[in-house]
């Protein structure tokens, strides 16, 4: 069993790496001049054969300011699985996850010029 929904696990990590770099306010805290959407695509440990499957998340991110779209892209993460079984897939979809949480942050930092 996850402790969470895939999404809020996400979230969470997102939020975790990107609070790192500023504040990070949830819509219902206030408004920012920038707003990130994220839509979780995928969140699966797919099997390629019985002794090999792999973690794969894929995000839709779409980075908007004053209401306008900036910027979209779509991120996926794939990262081999140490072990066929559930803690295999766990651990191959915490990895993936924080590949595509790097690969939003690199996006972002590109995309986002601050006024």
């Amino acid at each position: 069993r996850w402790s969470m929904p895939p999404a809020q696990l996400v979230r969470l990590r997102v939020r975790d790496a990107l609070s790192s770099r500023g504040s990070v306010l949830t819509t219902a805290e206030g408004s920012a001049p920038w707003l990130l959407k994220l839509e979780l695509d995928e969140f699966s440990q797919l099997f390629d054969s019985p002794t090999s499957s792999a973690g794969v998340v894929r995000l839709r991110a779409t980075v908007l300011r004053a209401g306008a779209v900036v910027a979209q892209r779509s991120i996926l993460a794939r990262t081999s699985a140490p072990s066929q079984d559930a803690p295999g897939g766990v651990r191959a979809l915490t990895l993936a996850t924080d590949d595509a949480v790097a690969q939003l942050s690199a996006w972002l930092a590109q995309t986002m010029v601050q006024p």
